[in-house]
């Protein structure tokens, strides 16, 4: 784990452990939900909500969040260079309808194209204040 480019970058070891115990636990908890939903499956038209991660906003979360630990506070809306940004502090608030003052719904932001160029368009339009970890 104290390999430079094992996991989650940017955290000590220590951290990187308390990380992975931190999943293996989650896990373990997501467990007693996946096995009642095993034996109750929900309806075909909810399986298919679920499984539609474009419409139902998933994956631009995932984009999201992949953006934000990757560019630590790329989303502060302060204009800094992403490479100078600090350390992004991990916290695990999942919220199904993240939503942008300025941009609406994240469903619409494009997260494909020229890297710059995605970057120079969060920090404009993925606002959220939130400025990863000072250390």
């Amino acid at each position: 784990m104290n390999k430079p480019d094992f996991g989650i970058t940017n955290f000590s070891t220590l951290e990187q452990i308390v990380h992975t115990f931190h999943m293996a636990e989650l896990w373990n908890n997501a467990k007693k939900y996946y096995n009642q939903l095993k034996q109750a499956p929900p309806s075909e038209e909810v399986c298919q909500c679920v499984a539609d991660v474009e419409e139902n906003g998933v994956m631009a979360a995932l984009q999201l969040l992949a953006l934000k630990i990757k560019y630590p506070g790329i989303t502060s809306g302060k204009d800094e260079d992403p490479a100078t940004m600090p350390q992004y502090d991990v916290q695990y608030n999942v919220a199904y309808n993240y939503r942008f003052k300025k941009n609406g719904d994240i469903k619409d932001f494009n997260f494909e194209g020229d890297e710059d160029d995605v970057l120079k368009r969060a920090r404009e339009q993925l606002v959220d204040g939130d400025e990863g970890m000072a250390k």
